[in-house]
């Protein structure tokens, strides 16, 4: 179950506002099943970090090195 409630911050007090969640614009609440069916297909992607990371690393690398040989030929 996805409902949209309202906060009022004077009284403590949460209450449902009926407006559909995709139209929400207080707090939506969903429930663990709902909440389950969202995140499934969103795991962390270890094979797509660690090539983003080692592409990154070596473009550092390389151009550090990059760097040094036309400081080096500049002298």
């Amino acid at each position: 179950m996805i409902a949209c409630v309202s906060y009022n911050a004077e009284t403590g007090q949460i209450a449902l506002n009926g407006q559909a969640p995709e139209v929400c614009n207080e707090y939506v609440i969903m429930g663990a099943g709902d909440f389950l069916t969202l995140s499934v297909g969103r795991a962390f992607d270890t094979e797509v970090f660690t090539t983003a990371a080692g592409l990154l690393l070596l473009s550092f690398v390389t151009g550090h090195f990059a760097g040094r040989l036309v400081r080096w030929l500049g002298k």
